[in-house]
């Protein structure tokens, strides 16, 4: 998950698209935490920490990020929401507890398809 924050970082500069970044980091956000669900299932704490404290590192990152930004008036709904799904994996992995995973997954789902809309209008288009 660190090289998904590195990737984010590269992207952020490089790509002319960068919102194409921020879905591809969302979307490995996704994956790691559903594959840290399923070794919680399956008693792999050690694989289950490692993706969730990844996770939590790279929200932290998306969240400092857009409270610096600050470019558009739900900056701090959007970092209060980041802030609650890096709370939530830091309880489930204490707790090792699943249930708190699902509402993550729900948010960074709605957060990489309200990207993706917004992409989509902003070029002209559906999104990537």
């Amino acid at each position: 998950m660190r090289r998904a924050e590195d990737l984010y970082k590269t992207y952020a500069r490089e790509v002319p698209r960068a919102e194409n970044a921020v879905v591809a980091v969302y979307d490995q956000l996704v994956q790691s935490v559903l594959i840290a669900h399923r070794a919680i299932e399956s008693k792999s704490f050690e694989e289950a920490h490692k993706h969730l404290v990844a996770c939590q590192d790279v929200l932290g990152a998306l969240a400092e990020s857009q409270a610096q930004d600050r470019q558009f008036a739900g900056s701090q709904s959007l970092v209060s929401l980041l802030l609650y799904c890096r709370q939530e994996l830091m309880e489930a992995n204490v707790q090792k507890d699943v249930q708190r995973l699902a509402p993550v997954v729900t948010v960074l789902t709605t957060l990489r398809d309200a990207f993706l809309e917004a992409s989509g209008q902003l070029h002209g288009g559906e999104g990537q």
